[in-house]
């Protein structure tokens, strides 16, 4: 059984608390040795974008086994407890007290803690990434995720009978059975059904391209040039570009709010190489008209338990403010979203660098986070972010959500490293 180990940190846990056509090839995101921990040779492996900070830690220190937030504290595991002090470092070093940082403050208690753990994270990465081609030829699969809250490669299967075909892959691939957990889920769900005509856009605004309605993700500026995200399955030709025209308002006439400029086509993945991967549900809109950038509509309130939902703006207090990127999330972080269908929710992070479904046949969607705030159709494209007080801090865009994600509801999160990666360099908050 794991054993808890509680240590009073000063100063460094301060600090740590204070980060269709031809398919296209993957872009390239890192490279990194990561043979520690390893035995039999060198070996170069892709580090996903929201993982980097994993990896150098892990190359400093070999047991670490990844963090999370639990109660509000920060939960650091890693294999050799005699490493706790020299993983703590690490942690503040590369982790949240730096691009971190935003994610601070909403139940967090400033405590530091370590676990031991049974598996380390380059470990658990290997075997993931081992398993990946064929999992995600599987019909019965519905995502892969390296769980470093569970310590262990978490396989989603919508048909429990699946489960010995997953762990005959995980036997085949020689990874530990013990290290894999299987979790009957729910197929992932697109969300596409704040809807009246507002000017300047912002964030929330219900958009839609004549046939659906999502929702506006945060206003961008790319090289001096107003526009916005949304997901792509929001617009008329999902991973293509196609030109369409969305609207803010019902009028095609006159509500124009801008035209699709950049949503990159996947490329080809799998183990024959016939599915279709990105990093994200996201396209780049331009040509968009009077805007409020780094705004993000704000309703009446905040709803915590599932009804009623308001998506009314409040008038005395109409918007939120953009101040910066909030930078890769840690399980437990706390994160808020406002749509047009559900206003303005909150929830916990469930999942990290999730690899999953979007409910298309051909298409895995990679390193994606579950967050459990509410949600339901017409909030796809809706901005994510760190509620501040005064400030919010952009994380992504939501796209779908799963009813069943071990027990309970959540939603799925492209992250903004994932969209800057694939969509090109943009902001979505004026520059320090």
């Amino acid at each position: 059984m794991n054993r808890d180990m509680r240590i009073a940190l000063g100063s460094l846990a301060v600090a740590m608390m204070a980060a269709c056509g031809e398919p296209l090839d993957p872009p390239h995101i890192a490279e990194r040795d990561v043979t520690a921990n390893q035995q039999g040779g060198s070996a170069l492996a892709i580090v996903r974008p929201q993982e980097e900070w994993f990896h150098a830690i892990a190359v400093e220190v070999p047991s670490f086994a990844g963090f999370h937030f639990d109660r509000g504290d920060l939960v650091v595991a890693v294999t050799d407890l005699a490493d706790s002090l020299r993983a703590f470092a690490a942690v503040a070093k590369y982790g949240p007290s730096g691009q971190g940082t935003a994610h601070r403050g909403l139940g967090r208690t400033g405590r530091v803690r370590a676990l031991r753990a049974t598996w380390s994270f380059l470990e658990l990465v290997r075997w993931r990434d081992s398993v990946f081609p064929e999992l995600m030829e599987l019909e019965d699969v519905e995502y892969l995720d390296l769980d470093e809250q569970g310590n262990r490669v978490l396989v989603g299967v919508g048909n429990p009978a699946a489960t010995s075909t997953v762990l005959a892959v995980a036997r085949r691939r020689s990874v530990p059975i013990a290290a894999v957990g299987v979790d009957t889920t729910t197929p992932m769900r697109l969300q596409v059904d704040l809807s009246d005509r507002v000017r300047p856009l912002m964030g929330g605004l219900e958009v839609n391209e004549q046939t659906s309605g999502c929702t506006l993700g945060f206003i961008t500026m790319r090289a001096g040039a107003p526009g916005f995200v949304t997901n792509s399955h929001c617009t008329r030709s999902f991973w293509s570009l196609d030109g369409v025209r969305f609207l803010q308002g019902q009028n095609a006439a006159t509500d124009s709010a801008g035209v699709e400029i950049v949503d990159p086509r996947g490329w080809a993945c799998g183990a024959f190489n016939n599915k279709l991967c990105r990093y994200s549900d996201a396209a780049l809109i331009g040509r968009v008209v009077q805007n409020s950038f780094a705004t993000v509509a704000q309703p009446e309130f905040l709803d915590l338990d599932g009804a009623p939902f308001s998506t009314t703006i409040d008038p005395n207090s109409p918007t939120f403010q953009v101040a910066s990127n909030a930078g890769h999330a840690t399980w437990g972080d706390v994160l808020d979203k406002v749509g047009q269908t559900t206003g303005w929710t909150r929830g916990s992070v469930r999942g990290t660098c999730v690899d999953t479904r979007n409910g298309m046949d051909r298409v895995r969607i990679l390193c994606q986070d579950m967050v459990n705030y509410a949600s339901d159709s017409g909030d796809s494209g809706s901005p994510v972010f760190v509620f501040q007080g005064a400030v919010i801090r952009a994380h992504g865009i939501n796209w779908g959500a799963r009813q069943r994600w071990l027990g309970g509801f959540v939603a799925a999160v492209s992250p903004m490293v994932n969209m800057t990666l694939e969509l090109g360099a943009f902001s979505v908050a004026p520059s320090p």
